[in-house]
């Protein structure tokens, strides 16, 4: 990676180790590709504290693929920018950070694994609160106020494309809580809406939907449970397949690109799956079909079969 700072201007006034003081840092940093990176802090030594705005604008993510690579496996593009406000403080019992709010903006996004895109998508703005507090027995996380939005998202499989949504928007909360047995994941209060989704196999369109939308009180990764779940799909198609050598459409292994590689047993990274591989509890309290065409065609008999239902309501 190399990058060339086309201008850097850093100020820092009244830094003093005298208990209670402040320093005022300001930081301008930008890049002949025309990224910038802008920080107006406050920061204090004893006892520690900083408070302030950053800000970077219009990262060009190719640039960091040795940083991006290992974690996305695979390579990263488009632009990508971030702001937020920082209020941190070293307390008795630890670190506390919180960040809020943090604003983000990703354009012309894409995934690349082995020279094949399997991640696609226009627009990305997201939104929320950060707090990170250190209290028995671990480190607790809290994002806040998640309101996600993207437009013209597509996942490909082995460069077919699988899965496209016009408009994704996703809200609700995350808690991180360290364990003894590791960290524990939680999501309440979660809403999803898709529009204009649909689902192909083949090359063949499986499943196309006006909109879909998902309500869920409460996820919890380590139990494994889903409650007070509410399901609407409303104005679409669902075509399932068999052929005359009894294979079925209608299963799409998203899980492949959603989900990193399982571990190979023995190996130092192996590690036994959540809940000892029990599996997911989803407590449905509602669900809602509007204006659904389903079309089944059965080539395995003979004469073939079909049955269309419409409107399923």
């Amino acid at each position: 990676m190399r990058k060339l700072a086309k201008g850097v201007a850093l100020t820092v006034k009244g830094l003093s180790s005298e208990p209670g003081s402040k320093a005022a840092i300001d930081l301008v940093l930008s890049t002949a590709a025309g990224e910038s990176l802008t920080a107006q802090l406050s920061l204090g030594l004893f006892p520690l504290t900083l408070q302030g705005k950053i800000a970077a604008k219009k990262i060009a993510l190719p640039a960091y693929a040795a940083y991006l690579g290992p974690l996305l496996d695979g390579n990263a593009a488009g632009v990508l920018s971030v702001s937020f406000d920082v209020d941190a403080a070293m307390e008795a019992s630890g670190l506390r950070v919180a960040l809020s709010p943090i604003a983000l903006r990703g354009e012309k996004l894409s995934l690349t694994q082995s020279g094949i895109e399997v991640l696609r998508l226009g627009v990305l703005t997201a939104s929320a609160s950060l707090e990170s507090v250190k209290e028995a027995p671990g480190l607790r996380l809290a994002l806040k106020s998640i309101a996600l939005r993207a437009e013209d998202l597509n996942l490909a499989q082995s460069g077919a494309k699988v899965l496209r949504i016009g408009v994704l928007t996703v809200a609700g909360n995350l808690n991180a809580m360290e364990e003894s047995t590791g960290m524990r994941l939680t999501l309440n209060s979660v809403a999803l809406r898709a529009e204009k989704l649909g689902l192909s196999q083949s090359g063949a369109e499986l499943l196309r939907l006006a909109a879909l939308s998902a309500n869920a009180a409460n996820v919890d990764l380590a139990k494994r449970t889903v409650t007070g779940v509410e399901l609407n799909a409303s104005d679409g198609r669902l075509d399932l397949r068999r052929a005359a050598n009894g294979a079925a459409n209608g299963v799409i292994n998203l899980a492949a690109l959603l989900l990193p590689a399982k571990p190979v047993a023995g190996s130092q990274n192996a590690k036994p799956s959540a809940a000892g591989g029990a599996p997911w509890s989803v407590d449905v309290s509602k669900a809602q079909l509007d204006a659904l065409t389903i079309d089944f065609e059965d080539a395995s008999v003979s004469p073939p079969a079909r049955v269309v239902l419409a409107p399923v309501s």
